[in-house]
């Protein structure tokens, strides 16, 4: 089934609609989270309709984002705060949407992140959203897009200093490396996931196993890393890769989900093997993260959705299609095509809230208190319902979603 693209085109116009009319609502500046990050759509969405009018206003957001870096205090992770916008900075200038001085830009972030980097490694906090792992993504951008060897240097500094975090706080055994989180009230956990778990450091390590200047400082780390990942596999089960495996467990106790999404199960955890198969040229690993991504994608029923309850890019019904959709592109096994078909339209029907930014609100659940809240970020808003549908509506191949550890 082939969604009508008069049917995405109107809901893009809805989206932007409310982004206009809710803007000054927003609060945050994160790239994730908040204004910076609204930037993204808005250009991709001015090149979708061959209009300045959408690029204009991310123009005004940006021009009052960068004025202000110096003289307000903001956070500095890559979700919520200043290592994003230097992430979107650079991102925006390698695809020509803006012209400005990145170095002298970007130089800034870098003395007002520096201290927080150092307390979030004493924190052992190697998260990619909110910690250390976000911070390397942003250091590895820059060092890609900086020309004199001065800077390069200092991003490579940054870098090595990122991936010896990453081996002095790793647990060796027989399976391999892993790291341990809090991310459980209660427990100690190894958590698998992309958002915020081992996944993310095999991204990060494999697009810097790509680089001859760090393949030597990372290959050991991010081999051990994916090996580790594998022993965990279930290939007899609904979801292939658990969430979590509790530490303190005398026996090893696995915690799954069987919900289809970006953050969390099989399909963010396929994609980053994926990933690192391309990068290490293992064809063997494809075909084992192709095997992951392809049970998930035959998960793609009414049954699965219902688990889903609202659309977002994190762990909603949008986030599955973009995945589906990139897959769709690389490879012709129509299971993805037909996955992402599925979870664009599942994604349209959800957007009828009348009370929702264009339809769309995200759905929280803390303890027995349901609320839906209307936002307009990437993440858990209406700009990456709207960058996923422009992504499906569009000819155009766009990197965006790097944002997201997607590519």
């Amino acid at each position: 089934m082939i969604i009508e693209k008069e049917k995405i085109d109107k809901k893009l116009d809805e989206i932007y609609k409310s982004i206009v009319e809710n803007l000054e609502n927003e609060k945050e500046i994160g790239l994730l989270s908040g204004k910076s990050g609204i930037c993204i759509f808005l250009f991709y969405y001015s090149e979708y309709l061959s209009s300045e009018e959408p690029s204009n206003l991310a123009v005004d957001i940006l021009t009052e984002t960068i004025e202000s870096i110096n003289t307000r205090v903001y956070a500095k992770t890559y979700c919520s705060g200043l290592s994003g916008i230097g992430w979107l900075l650079n991102h925006l200038a390698e695809e020509g949407f803006i012209d400005v001085d990145i170095d002298s830009l970007s130089s800034s972030i870098d003395e007002i992140i520096e201290k927080s980097v150092e307390e979030e490694m004493e924190a052992n906090n190697y998260d990619f959203l909110h910690g250390v792992v976000g911070y390397g993504w942003y250091y590895l951008k820059r060092y890609n897009n900086v020309k004199f060897v001065e800077s390069k240097d200092f991003y490579k500094k940054k870098l090595f200093m990122i991936v010896d975090y990453l081996r002095d706080t790793a647990e060796e055994d027989i399976n391999g490396f892993k790291w341990s989180t809090q991310r459980l009230e209660k427990h100690l956990s190894y958590d698998l996931s992309l958002a915020h778990g081992i996944s993310s450091i095999i991204v990060f390590l494999s697009k810097l196993y790509a680089l001859n200047e760090f393949k030597v400082k990372s290959e050991k780390l991010l081999f051990g890393s994916i090996q580790y990942l594998l022993t965990k596999k279930k290939p007899m089960a609904k979801a292939h890769f658990p969430d979590h495996v509790l530490k303190e467990k005398k026996s090893e106790e696995l915690i799954f989900n069987s919900r289809i999404s970006w953050c969390y199960g099989d399909l963010g955890i396929g994609n980053s093997l994926l990933l690192a198969s391309r990068f290490i040229g293992n064809r063997n690993l494809e075909s084992i993260a192709l095997e992951t991504l392809k049970n998930a994608a035959e998960r793609s029923t009414k049954e699965y959705s219902v688990l889903n309850k609202d659309a977002i890019l994190c762990h909603g019904t949008f986030g599955n299609a973009l995945i589906f959709l990139k897959l769709s592109k690389i490879y012709s096994d129509s299971v993805f095509s037909k996955a992402a078909t599925f979870w664009i339209n599942d994604g349209l029907v959800k957007g009828t809230r009348k009370s929702g930014y264009a339809g769309y609100s995200q759905y929280t659940n803390i303890g027995e208190k349901v609320e839906w809240i209307n936002k307009l970020s990437i993440l858990e808003g209406i700009s990456g319902i709207g960058l996923c549908l422009i992504n499906y509506g569009s000819k155009l191949e766009s990197c965006w979603d790097e944002c997201l550890m997607l590519r």
